[in-house]
């Protein structure tokens, strides 16, 4: 139900029904147009997920190839190497991504069990930086 709008001559006061219907037009043109504005920003969300999903699945399958050249024994001793000096250094945790690729090579390169297994053996290190990083940090915490 539209209420009618005339526009008063030069000079006259307008009435306080056509300022009030005046701006209940402006505020239903700017919800439809917050409305639009909202949908295209969720399309413009979807769409960088999709493509971007593309683009990293075609970046682990390249890295999952060259993965495949590199011996066991040779990453086993990378990724403890790294994940030790990741976690003794806190800033330097969210640089390497080693989890995901550690379970990747693993499930590839000894089957998804086996992987697991070898994968929370590496996970023992855990214990070892704990006693070297628990003396660097126990002076500066309270107790």
């Amino acid at each position: 139900a539209s209420i009618p709008i005339s526009i008063p001559n030069e000079g006259e006061p307008a009435s306080s029904g056509q300022v009030v219907a005046a701006e209940e037009e402006e505020s239903a043109s700017g919800k439809y147009g917050k409305r639009l504005f909202q949908l295209a920003i969720l399309v413009g969300i979807v769409c960088a997920l999709v493509f971007g999903g593309q683009a990293v699945g075609e970046a682990f399958e390249k890295m999952r190839s060259g993965l495949q050249k590199i011996p066991v024994w040779a990453f086993t001793l990378g990724l403890v190497i790294v994940d030790m000096v990741r976690k003794c250094i806190p800033p330097t945790y969210f640089l390497f991504p080693v989890g995901t690729i550690a379970a990747m090579y693993y499930g590839d390169a000894m089957g998804a069990i086996k992987g697991a297994l070898v994968l929370k053996l590496c996970e023992l290190t855990n214990a070892v930086v704990f006693l070297v990083v628990r003396p660097l940090y126990a002076p500066s915490v309270p107790n």
